[in-house]
């Protein structure tokens, strides 16, 4: 870096912001899956890796194919299938689709990190309702909704603290989300 170089400071939305780190439940885990990561490869997957051709792995897939498979299977409009690299890619494109100054979401917390790191980075407000454990706090939630939501998410089975939502609590949230709108 060049002496008395102005080194430009970050958008406001993520001044103070903090360096993402997995929480960690305090119970005991023998097998971590949260940072989709496996320290070993069997040697029979190291053989397929060396067939493939260097496009193959260089080129991001197309992935039309897939949300047309994944569409009829599930007997709906392809247009309503998003397919992505990870839950965190699929996170970021909602909040910045449906979510900027003036608009809020509403979630459940502890809850995934990413979230709530999301919607800030756009902008929105958050609307936090407690759900240290136990039931999925359905009537608290929609109570928390406004016209001004514009996402309410729902992780099941919580993470980080395994917490599970009923289908009846999904449908009663959507159900008042649509009243709301």
């Amino acid at each position: 870096m060049i002496q008395n170089e102005r080194v430009p400071e970050p958008i406001e939305a993520l001044r103070g912001v903090r360096a993402y780190s997995v929480n960690r439940h305090p119970a005991p885990v023998e097998l971590d899956l949260d940072a989709n990561e496996r320290t070993v490869l069997p040697d029979e997957l190291l053989g397929t890796f060396r067939a493939i051709e260097a496009d193959t792995v260089r080129k991001y897939p197309e992935i039309r194919e897939l949300e047309s498979a994944i569409a009829k299977k599930f007997g709906i409009a392809t247009d309503r299938v998003l397919a992505t690299a990870g839950g965190d890619e699929a996170i970021d494109r909602i909040c910045r689709a449906y979510l900027g100054p003036g608009r809020e979401i509403v979630l459940a917390v502890p809850t995934f990190e990413m979230i709530e790191r999301y919607a800030s980075m756009v902008g929105a407000g958050i609307k936090a309702v407690d759900w240290p454990s136990g039931a999925f706090p359905t009537s608290e939630v929609c109570a928390a909704m406004t016209e001004d939501t514009g996402v309410v998410a729902i992780v099941s089975p919580n993470n980080p603290t395994g917490s599970v939502a009923t289908v009846e609590d999904f449908l009663r949230v959507a159900e008042t989300a649509a009243s709301i709108g």
